[in-house]
């Protein structure tokens, strides 16, 4: 019985891989500096998930803080020229907006369905909102996991790679790319 058990772990281990696609990637064509600040829009929420662009904006903050000495998320629906005025106003370099195209949160992970994203991510240069970067990333969880992995999770994996490639600290590739579990 033991031997079944274990069997059916390793199964399960080497099955557990959470898979991103690149589409759409445009480079800066310099790195952005440590001391230009940015200024993070709050998408609007994702296709049936209610709390998706406050969650998106949070966890995009949290990408930028590992590198932005200047950071602050939008507080205000509005259109990107009051965002970029206001981002101007207040002596900050880039805006981030964002659109989630899927934010889809499955109940859990042992339902056998992934969880799954997609989102692209615009950087502009304030004030006249030409565009720095640009991505669209899609991603789905492990299909079986020990742990409740969450749509956050998969923008945190891709967009870190993304937010480091803006300061020149990663590479940000456009093949598919695979990121192994570590369960």
């Amino acid at each position: 019985m033991k031997w079944t058990s274990l069997l059916l772990l390793g199964a399960v281990l080497v099955g557990c891989k959470s898979t991103y696609q690149v589409r759409n990637y445009h480079a800066p064509a310099v790195q952005i500096r440590p001391e230009e600040g940015v200024y993070i829009i709050v998408p609007e929420d994702g296709p049936d998930e209610p709390g998706s662009g406050g969650l998106a904006a949070g966890t995009l903050q949290a990408l930028f803080r590992h590198y932005a000495q200047r950071i602050r998320q939008s507080e205000e629906i509005a259109p990107v020229s009051i965002h970029l005025t206001n981002a101007a106003a207040a002596g900050f370099v880039y805006v981030l907006k964002s659109k989630i195209h899927l934010w889809k949160e499955e109940a859990t992970g042992w339902s056998g369905l992934r969880d799954k994203l997609d989102i692209n991510l615009r950087l502009l240069r304030v004030p006249g909102g030409e565009v720095v970067s640009e991505a669209r990333v899609q991603g789905q969880s492990a299909q079986m996991g020990w742990t409740a992995d969450r749509v956050e999770h998969l923008l945190k994996g891709i967009g870190g790679k993304w937010v480091g490639a803006l300061y020149g600290r990663s590479e940000f590739q456009t093949q598919n790319n695979e990121d192994k579990a570590k369960k």
